[in-house]
């Protein structure tokens, strides 16, 4: 039940503290990572297809942490109402990139 995309800034910071300290040659695992960010592009996709004109509504019958990740989104797409691929890789590459811990006491 851990495995929530809203983790995914928390993780990706962790990620980025932890890759700081491998060895040369040194590998990082993150078990369970993949799954989230495709929790992430199924939400993306869902929030895509939502009629412009009724994003604002949906986003705000979602959890919080949700509506924190996908409210950059919708303003990156305002007006795009069927996803495309390129939408999808523009949220892949923005959920890999944000670090803002929703967790306190995460330090870089």
């Amino acid at each position: 039940d851990t495995l929530d995309a809203a983790h995914l800034p928390w993780i990706n910071q962790l990620r980025d503290l932890a890759l700081r300290h491998l060895a040369p040659e040194g590998r990082l695992l993150l078990w369970g990572y993949r799954w989230m960010t495709r929790l992430f592009e199924a939400a993306c996709l869902a929030l895509l297809r939502v009629p412009t004109d009724q994003r604002a509504a949906w986003l705000a019958g979602q959890p919080p942490a949700a509506q924190t990740l996908l409210q950059p989104v919708a303003a990156h797409f305002p007006t795009l109402t069927e996803p495309t691929a390129e939408a999808l890789a523009w949220c892949q590459e923005y959920i890999v990139q944000q670090t803002d811990a929703p967790y306190p006491n995460v330090q870089g």
